[in-house]
């Protein structure tokens, strides 16, 4: 995830994700990877977004997360390229506060 930050119940967001295929000590971007980005909590419905990486390896995504203040959430980033290959991370959303 380039230019990282913090995820809060209720926020909004714009990511931009950042694929590479780190092999030979040296970083290639991953042109045309699937990615899906889905906001998991247990006191609301999930949502989900695709995206595919552009020529620099890079995909936004913009989202509202929804509001709560009680329970877990998450944002699960998925990336999928086109050999196959995959990798994901997770990001906790933090609780609004009341």
């Amino acid at each position: 995830i380039l230019d990282e930050q913090e995820f809060w119940a209720g926020g909004s967001f714009h990511i931009r994700i950042k694929v590479g295929d780190r092999t030979n000590q040296q970083e290639l971007p991953v042109i045309g990877a699937m990615l899906s980005v889905k906001i998991l909590g247990t006191a609301f419905r999930p949502q989900m977004y695709s995206v595919k990486t552009e020529a620099d390896g890079v995909a936004v995504v913009s989202a509202q997360i929804p509001r709560f203040t009680s329970g877990r959430a998450a944002i699960l980033i998925r990336a999928a390229a086109v050999d196959g290959r995959s990798t994901e991370t997770r990001r906790v959303i933090r609780a609004a506060v009341v």
